[in-house]
């Protein structure tokens, strides 16, 4: 929050106003469902809640994660003031061990919204 106040020099009137904002960029919230193991398909839940005063136009989500999935990219569209997108993504794991599923969010009124989930995968 930022407040400013002043005093007009003829007339002693004091301003005052405070503006409300956000310094730093929303985060995707990942959450893995179900065990994950090579060659089983599982799926992670993505959660964006969009905090600005206004709509998000053309909003794309980017999802992959070696060993887990390749570089997807999903149109989501308009994304209203203050509500709210989950995605649901499928995938089938290649690779045994830890993992990092890692989404973005591109879209012209935000920039640098990610996440990143571990998954630790196991052998079949």
């Amino acid at each position: 929050m930022l407040t400013l106040s002043g005093r007009v020099t003829e007339t002693q009137q004091v301003l005052a106003t405070q503006f409300s904002f956000r310094l730093r960029t929303p985060d995707l919230i990942i959450k893995p469902a179900g065990e994950a193991v090579v060659g089983k398909k599982m799926a992670a839940k993505i959660f964006f809640t969009n905090p600005l005063p206004r709509t998000l136009k053309g909003v794309v989500f980017h999802v992959e994660g070696l060993g887990l999935q390749s570089v997807r990219q999903i149109a989501v569209g308009d994304v209203a003031s203050r509500s709210s997108v989950t995605l649901t993504e499928h995938f089938v794991p290649t690779l045994p061990g830890s993992r990092k599923l890692v989404a973005s969010l591109d879209c012209k009124q935000l920039t640098q919204v990610h996440g990143v989930a571990n998954i630790d995968v196991k052998e079949k």
